[in-house]
């Protein structure tokens, strides 16, 4: 284990039981025991229970995640092995070509990545020496999913204020804004009652 590890439980012989590692903003729990009661009886005492409540508290969001969307300079701190004294570090774009204008700073004994304007959405790996020391996701603009309806007004303002000038017909001039068609249920019916008229003069003509 890295110094980045901590072992929170061990066995009898030292072998460790349960660890924590942390991973870019994350953390990464390890179990070395099953989770069923045939291969464990940690869960009936009361310190293994208060211990994994406490995990589970610490994973709540205290501040929100910080994300990175392309077009924007990302700093992101290396949590994993670094060595200052090695090749430099290589960062690979999400379609496989190595990424430009990459640099690597120390900041208070924490080595800091940074991309100048990621392009492409996806995953950014970094290494140094064959080793991965940094995955990094770049993702789209969140206004790009956005689902939401923007009214035409909006849209005009939006327009007007960059100079471009809007020439777009209204939706309500006549039939042509009728966008759900027109209703079949009245001749549907009324073709069913003239079905079973004709079932009824047909059948009285046969009796006869």
């Amino acid at each position: 284990a890295n110094g980045w590890t901590k072992t929170l439980l061990w066995y009898p012989d030292g072998t460790p039981a349960l660890a924590q590692q942390v991973v870019g903003n994350g953390r990464l729990v390890m179990a070395n025991f099953g989770l069923s009661a045939e291969d464990s009886d940690l869960g009936k005492h009361g310190l293994f229970v208060a211990l994994m409540q406490g995990l589970v508290e610490d994973l709540r969001s205290t501040g929100g995640t910080q994300t990175h969307t392309i077009g924007e300079l990302v700093h992101e701190t290396i949590t994993q092995k670094f060595n200052k004294d090695a090749s430099a570090p290589v960062t690979e774009r999400p379609d496989g070509k190595p990424m430009r204008d990459v640099a690597v700073s120390i900041h208070e004994s924490r080595p800091t990545l940074s991309l100048d304007a990621p392009a492409l959405p996806g995953f950014y790996t970094t290494r140094q020496d064959g080793e991965t020391i940094a995955l990094t996701a770049v993702n789209i603009d969140p206004r790009e999913s956005d689902l939401r309806r923007v009214s035409a007004d909006t849209l005009h303002e939006q327009f007007t204020a960059d100079g471009v000038t809007v020439d777009a017909p209204t939706t309500d001039a006549g039939p042509t804004a009728q966008l759900h068609g027109m209703s079949l249920w009245g001749w549907l019916l009324l073709g069913a009652m003239t079905c079973l008229g004709l079932e009824m003069l047909l059948l009285g003509a046969y009796r006869s």
